[in-house]
């Protein structure tokens, strides 16, 4: 009875141990997969003309413009006269040496954007009374990326 439960227990953890191998490499695969995506230029329409954008000087205004000498920008008017459309690509792809990462961008794009049309990056919402607890580390963490990811 002993050398079945040895032999049941071997077999449960040499499964256990593939199924772990076998997320991994799913895992690795769609990161990988995921850096293909990453070559996309990071784009957002502004609510504002052209020339209201791009400034007296003809150049962009905001934290978008301390990246300027190491990604390309383009300003374009939006389709159907909607504003502004600002296009961010990197020379080389995002995962160069010599770009920033992507998440820098959107960060970028994001407070560049709320510059021109509101006059002030919005902060995030955070209510004081809140007690710090277990439950809501993460939704801070999620508020502290909120930035980074998701639509513009």
């Amino acid at each position: 009875m002993a050398s079945r439960r040895t032999t049941t227990g071997v077999l449960l953890a040499s499964a256990g141990a593939a199924v772990a191998a076998t997320a991994a490499a799913t895992t690795r695969q769609r990161r990988d997969a995921l850096r293909v995506v990453d070559r996309r230029p990071v784009a957002i329409t502004v609510d504002r003309s052209l020339a209201e954008v791009a400034g007296t000087d003809g150049h962009l205004q905001g934290p978008l413009a301390d990246y300027a000498h190491q990604v390309k920008i383009e300003l374009q008017p939006a389709p159907g006269d909607r504003g502004t459309e600002i296009r961010v690509l990197p020379p080389d792809g995002w995962d160069s040496a010599d770009a920033p990462d992507r998440a820098t961008i959107r960060r970028a794009v994001r407070e560049t954007r709320q510059l021109i049309e509101a006059g002030e990056v919005m902060p995030p919402d955070d209510p004081v009374t809140r007690r710090r607890t277990l439950v809501s580390g993460p939704l801070e963490a999620a508020v502290r990326r909120a930035g980074e990811e998701g639509r513009l």
